[in-house]
């Protein structure tokens, strides 16, 4: 668990660990990076480190948190789930090192969570799907699960598809899925 305040120090020394362990993570495997490596590598003490983090996984967690919430802030008006979709593709291809780390060290909820915290703050897929909210949040639930997979396969693919590539596989995938649905009525 991470507790980061609001005030200046807070923010200002939670941004010099993030900024570390990127640095970190250039260098070395998340496993192999020690809380002494983590802190030398910010310029903060321990002290700080553990004010603010309980386990170097916690800056993982702290980071794609603050990752998704600028992906909220900086395209706040998403008019549907395509823009969105494409939205996150480019932001995971932009992150790969951290949600690969994420992955890897099975930490896959820290980014189902950010992403359903996202999905319930964009009102297009209310407004224009007009389902009612229970409903919402199982197609919430599974827009974030299948971009979690689709990340993890990419991954497993060495990276090697294209941002508009992943868009159509989800795409397909989406459709695939529709399809099989209807086959069952």
């Amino acid at each position: 668990m991470y507790h980061i305040k609001s005030d200046k120090r807070s923010q200002r020394s939670a941004r010099l660990i993030t900024a570390g362990l990127d640095r970190c993570l250039a260098e070395s495997k998340f496993e192999d990076i020690t809380i002494s490596t983590l802190v030398a590598e910010a310029t903060v003490g321990r002290a700080t480190f553990y004010r603010l983090f309980d386990s170097a996984t916690d800056v993982l967690v702290y980071e794609c948190d603050q990752l998704f919430e600028t992906m909220t802030v900086d395209h706040h008006e998403f008019s549907s789930i395509n823009t969105w979709l494409q939205t996150n593709i480019d932001t995971f291809i932009a992150n790969a090192v951290l949600l690969e780390t994420l992955i890897r060290t099975h930490q896959t909820q820290a980014i189902y969570a950010a992403q359903l915290r996202t999905l319930q703050k964009m009102p297009f897929l209310t407004d224009r799907l007009g389902l009612p909210t229970d409903q919402i949040d199982f197609l919430n639930a599974s827009l974030a699960a299948l971009l979690i997979s689709t990340l993890s396969m990419w991954f497993e693919h060495h990276k090697k598809e294209s941002p508009e590539r992943l868009f159509e596989m989800i795409k397909v995938t989406i459709q695939s899925l529709s399809v099989g649905l209807a086959d069952l009525s």
